[in-house]
């Protein structure tokens, strides 16, 4: 009894991974299509990574005006001297970058962007976590941040920048 019962077993266990191995075996067409996917999801790494290195430009060149021409209209930054995020308008506005971007575009700052991690696509807006360096005396070392990303006229732009999210 106990061996018909093992037999049964084995028997529905084998039959569950083979369906289970039949199920995911894609066509060529799916095989194509994911292989378009992943292709896509490249290029778009690589097109939003030359706009952070865009990004980081700007800031060692302390240049506002030009990461403000990266931004959508309803981008949020991140400012560490205020402990916040405000919008690209405000900060616009009221020229809260300025300092900041003296700070890290001093001699010698070298200021970074690099590892990045944890990329999350979804439709034509990105988000990726970050890290972010600078060798300027007397800063902090900054926490993982993460970038957002809306994909505009069929360019990458900045939707938000600031602490993980």
């Amino acid at each position: 009894m106990k061996q018909s019962i093992l037999k049964m077993l084995a028997f529905f266990l084998f039959g569950f991974v083979f369906v289970g191995c039949v199920a995911t075996k894609q066509t060529p067409e799916q095989q194509a299509a994911q292989a378009a996917k992943d292709a896509a999801m490249k290029a778009n790494q690589a097109a939003i990574e030359k706009v952070i290195a865009q990004y980081a430009q700007t800031i060692r060149d302390n240049s506002p005006e030009a990461m403000f021409a990266m931004c959508t209209d309803d981008a949020m930054l991140f400012m560490p001297s205020k402990g916040k995020a405000i919008s690209v308008n405000e900060a616009k506005a009221e020229g809260l970058l300025i300092d900041e971007f003296k700070t890290l575009s001093a001699p010698g700052c070298n200021y970074t962007i690099d590892k990045f991690s944890n990329w999350r696509f979804k439709e034509n807006e990105a988000l990726v976590t970050m890290r972010k360096a600078s060798n300027c005396p007397g800063t902090k070392s900054f926490p993982p941040s993460t970038m957002g990303f809306r994909k505009v006229d069929g360019q990458w732009k900045i939707t938000y920048s600031g602490k993980e999210k």
